[in-house]
C-alpha cells in the first residue's frame, strides 16, 4: 500500500498606520508520502514493514522554518503450530531534520513472548527506547522488562507472581553548557493468589 498527499496554503495582509502602509505575506506545504507491506497475512508468522515521510515548509514576515520527519519500522508476529506459544517484535525509528541544524532522533524496540503450559501461564515483555537530540548531546533512555507467571491449579483457586524491572537515563546539558546525566532504577516483586 502506498500514500500521497500535498497540501499548501497562502495569505496576505495589509497594515495602514500613520507612517504608511506595509503588506505581510505567509505560506506553507506539506507534502507526505508512505508505504507499507503486509506479508503472510494468514499464516502463523505475519509480517509488517512501512515507512512515512514529511516534508514541510512554513515561512513569513518574521519567521522561515522548514523540516523532514522520516520514520521508519517493522512487526514480527509468530505463534506455535499447537497454538500455545507466541509472540511478537517490534522496531521503530523515526528522525526529524529542521532548517536551522536540528536534529532528533527516536529508536525503540519491544518484545513479548507468552506460553502455556498445562496450568502455567507464563508472559515475558521487554521494551528498549531511546531519543537523542544531535545538536546539543541530550539524549533519554529506557530499558523495561515485566514477568507474569500464573498457575490455575484449579476452578477456584489460582496463584501468581509478577516481577517489573525498567532503568531510565538521561543525558542533558545545564546552563553553562555542562553535561548533567541522571539515571535510575526500579524493581517490583510481589506473588498473588485467588479464591473463590
Amino acid at each position: 500500500n502506498g500514500r500521497l498527499g500535498i497540501t499548501s496554503s497562502s495569505g496576505n495582509s495589509s497594515v495602514s498606520g500613520l507612517d504608511g502602509s506595509s503588506s505581510e505575506s505567509s505560506s506553507s506545504s506539506n507534502v507526505l508520502g508512505g508505504a507499507e507491506v503486509n506479508m503472510f497475512s494468514s499464516s502463523r508468522y505475519p509480517f509488517r514493514v512501512y515507512f512515512d515521510r514529511t516534508d514541510s515548509t512554513t515561512s513569513g514576515y518574521l519567521t522561515s522554518n522548514s523540516y523532514v520527519a522520516n520514520r521508519f519500522g517493522l512487526n514480527q508476529n509468530f505463534r506455535a503450530e499447537d497454538g500455545m506459544s507466541g509472540g511478537s517484535i517490534t522496531l521503530d525509528r523515526s528522525s526529524i531534520s529542521a532548517s536551522d541544524g536540528r536534529k532528533d532522533d527516536v529508536t525503540a524496540m519491544s518484545g513479548s513472548y507468552s506460553q502455556q503450559s498445562g496450568v502455567l501461564m507464563n508472559n515475558l515483555n521487554g521494551r528498549y527506547s531511546m531519543s537523542e537530540r544531535g545538536s546539543g548531546g541530550e539524549s533519554a533512555r529506557l530499558i523495561g522488562l515485566n514477568s507474569s507467571h500464573t498457575a490455575n491449579l484449579s476452578d477456584t483457586l489460582s496463584l501468581g507472581a509478577t516481577a517489573n524491572y525498567s532503568d531510565s537515563e538521561i543525558q542533558g546539558t545545564t546552563i553553562g553548557g555542562t553535561g548533567a546525566k541522571s539515571r535510575g532504577r526500579y524493581a517490583q516483586f510481589y506473588g498473588y493468589g485467588t479464591w473463590m
